[in-house]
């Protein structure tokens, strides 16, 4: 919404407001005035400076009141102002005969006078405005509503004419004046049955604004019946008490727009009510007009009787016409239904079968109809015994008068086929007697189907659509069998995305989900049909290329490296590593994909954009892999630990959990040189375990751990279920702290947060790794939940001397105490270091000058609180 948007509706509210407002002194105004009006009745004086002013005042009660309901229709929102408004000008209307009347006409002549047109005018608006009421409650039915309350209105204001008329009226003294006059009258009842009509069905839930408006016509309806009493008799006088009657009614419809509209619920008679109804008001109406066509023949009465009539008779035909609308309706739901539909009659003959019951059963509508439709189509079990009639679910429906739900049944079609269902039969009833059942049947093998295509989803990749890793690996594997039974050679192409990460910091990551969709479907069409593509984690997919030769391998590859770089936008290149395969391969799927990827390293350390073939080479990767493979089976992984300080209270908070991998010689290799071919071959996620086991082990003995999670740790589902057996044991998740790299975050955000959510969710912690050195840093925190930021020591190193790095860790943890998130400095090497990452706000401390990584043991945590202890006084770092 724009400024002007939001500006324009601040006026208008406020003019709304000062509208209700004003409306208040005038009913004030009109309120004082009546009183006045009474009071000035009520001391008996008839000058005609008395005369005049009673009649200034009469004007001014109505007059006020028609302004009054006209800004209160103008305070209301828009779609509900339509019903005061017309209210209003009703009023207005009403003001204007008095005008006339009193100070131009100044007495009744004969019927109509011009003050009658005005004072007629209010019945129609009115009418209205009752009308856009009960439309706003229920627009379906008002042509039905306002059938109804003109049906009843005019037949029962007749009845009131002609009971007033020879019943309280001086007949032998009546004149065309007096009907004239009664008129009004009519027209009163007409409109309170009307409201009567409108409102009965809410009961005890109508608004304090119908009553109003009846209580409002109901003192008009009282002060026009006395009026044509006393005039018939020659016995009306001005200036009585009767003439306040009028203003009283105008003044109690102008506090209507003040008060509550609600209904329970407003709609047309129905059933019973109507057929009442109609017959009452056709019995009133035609003994009146029979009445008086042969006898007084009063000209109000035979119109208002046949007015009747004919309403009645356009009732029935509207009638008519929605329960046959209602009936087509019902039909074209019935039929459009999802599920099969049977009705039955007491006998459980077929008498109905929707098309989609047909269908599915394959008949035709006269192939079923008179037939017993367990005969039809449930005659059998699923075990291909009988079905006894008796045992039947329909049959008991109809014995026993209960709905009857079946599942995992089977329905036979006319091609002697079997059709899996569940289905529901019900008793019809009518006044209380059963006389069918209502079969609703749902064809169940679509739903298994669909359950089937579920678990299908299970060996796709979400975004690209793509096959996943798991199923491209069945799929190699298959395709290895099937190469050394019938001698058919192939290959298979790891690729991986050149520049891709720049692309996901510079654009972000909804144009790097979109660009790995594009790179996908620009795979596909490259390849052949029966080739497989998939996406196997981050920028990373594959190809198998089921049928290849010795060249087609390198061919397919540089094609698909020209397209990568031609199609995809923005424009990213490719690296491929191929390992091509035979009948006389011996290598297990995962060896073939491990020589892809070693040709594909090479390809990368090449500058990439380029194809490079396994040929046997064993390469630096390979030799990483032996290794790795080789430490995990004979126990060559050790676990070193390092302190994190908590700079408020000098404690150690958690200690970080760092792999080491041993040498031929039995020296350390650092984590940098054997990672990331870890984390390449598939190899990390024991790493991970190894570690998890580990920090599982210190936090049984007392300390507080954070631990790494790979970017192939996180959808890695054994890793969240040794740490959910851990807990269950009764260790804290406090003591737990988790951390990823921002690397593992860009590359699989989606299992990212997924992973973040499970951890907060089991109460452990979660720390967003290395941050700062991605160009987006900023956008993945409202992107992964993380309660810890650790800073990189990029920024923290020469922290005292660079006034930039000073800048850019204030503007970080400013950042994260906005979030409600703590701050980690890495790499902090002496002590004004961390004077000045003191100063900064940061909360937590980790470096050399803290405490080297060391062996984890028993006395390891002890060691590090006592150490770390002197370091927060200043005294002497841990070494």
């Amino acid at each position: 919404m724009s400024r002007l948007q939001i500006d324009t509706g601040a006026k208008a509210s406020k003019w709304r407001e000062l509208a209700y407002s004003a409306a208040l002194p005038l009913l004030v105004l009109a309120s004082v005035a009546l009183i006045v009006e009474v009071i000035l009745v009520a001391l008996g004086s008839s000058s005609s400076g008395d005369v005049t002013i009673r009649n200034c005042l009469v004007t001014t009660i109505v007059f006020a009141a028609a302004a009054a309901t006209l800004l209160a229709g103008v305070s209301r929102p828009a779609g509900m102002r339509a019903p005061w408004l017309v209210l209003g000008l009703g009023i207005l209307s009403y003001a204007c005969a008095f005008l006339v009347f009193f100070f131009f006409q100044k007495t009744l002549t004969k019927f109509p006078s011009p003050a009658d047109f005005f004072w007629l005018a209010f019945y129609p608006l009115v009418v209205a405005a009752i009308a856009l009421l009960a439309r706003g409650q229920r627009r379906s039915e008002q042509l039905g509503i306002s059938l109804d309350a003109a049906i009843l209105a005019l037949a029962i204001a007749a009845l009131g004419y002609e009971l007033i008329f020879n019943g309280l009226i001086n007949v032998s003294r009546a004149s065309d004046l007096v009907g004239g006059q009664l008129s009004y009258s009519a027209l009163d009842f007409a409109v309170l049955v009307m409201l009567v009509l409108v409102c009965a069905p809410s009961r005890s839930k109508v608004g304090k604004a119908y009553i109003a408006l009846g209580t409002g016509m109901l003192i008009i309806l009282i002060s026009d019946i006395l009026v044509v009493k006393e005039i018939s008799d020659g016995t009306y006088a001005p200036g009585t008490l009767l003439d306040a009657g009028w203003p009283a009614g105008m003044l109690v419809l102008a506090f209507a727009p003040r008060l509550g509209t609600s209904l329970e619920r407003v709609t047309a008679l129905r059933g019973r009510a109507l057929y009442g109804a109609i017959t009452i008001s056709f019995c009133l109406a035609f003994g009146l007009l029979v009445e008086e066509g042969l006898l007084d023949r009063n000209p109000v009465v035979l119109t208002l009787t046949g007015l009747v009539l004919c309403l009645i008779l356009i009732r029935l035909i509207v009638s008519v016409r929605e329960n046959d609308r209602l009936a087509r309706d019902n039909e074209g739901i019935i039929s459009a239904a999802g599920e099969g539909i049977l009705r039955t009659d007491r006998k459980g003959r077929l008498t109905y079968a929707n098309p989609t019951a047909l269908e599915m059963l394959g008949y035709s509508l006269p192939e079923v109809l008179g037939h017993r439709a367990h005969a039809l189509i449930h005659h059998t079990r699923p075990n291909g015994g009988a079905y006894p009639a008796s045992e039947c679910p329909t049959g008991k429906s109809l014995r026993e008068g209960a709905s009857q739900r079946v599942t995992d049944e089977l329905f036979w079609r006319k091609d002697g086929s079997s059709l899996a269902v569940d289905y529901t039969s019900a008793p019809l009833r009518e006044g209380g007697r059963i006389v069918g059942a209502v079969i609703v049947f749902d064809d169940v093998t679509h739903q298994r189907q669909m359950r089937e295509q579920l678990r299908r989803q299970a060996d796709h990749d979400s975004l690209t659509g793509l096959y996943n890793r798991r199923r491209f690996e069945e799929e190699v594997s298959g395709q290895l069998s099937y190469a050394k039974r019938y001698s058919r050679p192939g290959a298979v192409l790891m690729i991986d995305l050149d520049s891709f990460k720049f692309v996901n910091d510079s654009y972000g990551h909804p144009v790097g989900d979109r660009l790995l969709c594009d790179v996908g479907a620009i795979l596909s069409a490259t390849v052949g049909e029966t080739d497989v593509v998939a996406r196997i984690g981050g920028d990373e997919f594959a190809v198998l290329l089921r049928e290849a030769k010795e060249t087609e391998g390198v061919e397919v590859a540089q094609q698909l490296i020209a397209a990568t770089r031609a199609e995809s936008e923005p424009t990213v290149g490719a690296s491929i590593g191929i390992a091509r395969f035979d009948d006389t391969d011996e290598r297990t799927p995962d060896e073939l994909l491990i020589a892809a990827d070693v040709a594909l390293y090479e390809a990368k350390e090449a500058g990439g954009g380029t194809a490079v073939v396994h040929t046997g080479q064993r390469g630096i990767a390979l030799t990483w892999v032996e290794q790795i493979r080789s430490a995990l089976d004979e126990g060559g992984l050790s676990v070193y630990a390092q302190p994190i300080l908590d700079l408020e209270t000098g404690q150690v908070a958690r200690e970080e959990l760092l792999v080491r991998m041993d040498d031929s010689y039995g020296d350390k290799i650092p984590p940098d040189s054997f990672l990331p071919a870890a984390e390449r071959f598939g190899l990390i996620n024991e790493i991970d375990l190894f570690v998890l086991a580990k920090g599982i082990e210190l936090v049984t003995r007392g300390a507080s751990i954070a631990a790494n999670v790979s970017a192939r740790t996180l959808t890695d589902p054994r890793y969240l279920a040794a740490l959910e057996r851990a807990l269950e044991t009764g260790l804290k998740p406090s003591c737990f702290n988790f951390e990823i790299t921002e690397t593992a975050a860009v590359a699989n955000m989606g299992d990212a947060q997924q992973f973040a959510r499970r951890v907060r969710e089991l109460g452990c912690s979660l720390a967003l790794d290395d941050f700062g050195t991605g160009f987006s840093s900023f956008t993945y925190l409202k992107h992964v939940p993380a309660q810890h930021l650790k800073i990189d020591s990029e920024f923290i190193r020469e922290l005292e001397r660079n006034p930039a790095d000073q800048q850019l860790v204030g503007a970080i943890v400013s950042i994260a105490r906005g979030l409600g998130q703590k701050t980690v400095a890495e790499g902090v090497e002496n002590v004004s270091t961390l004077e000045m990452v003191r100063e900064l706000g940061i909360d937590y401390a980790q470096g050399f000058y803290i405490g080297r990584p060391a062996p984890t043991s028993g006395a390891r945590a002890t060691r590090s609180v006592e150490a770390s202890s002197k370091v927060a006084r200043g005294w002497e770092p841990v070494r």
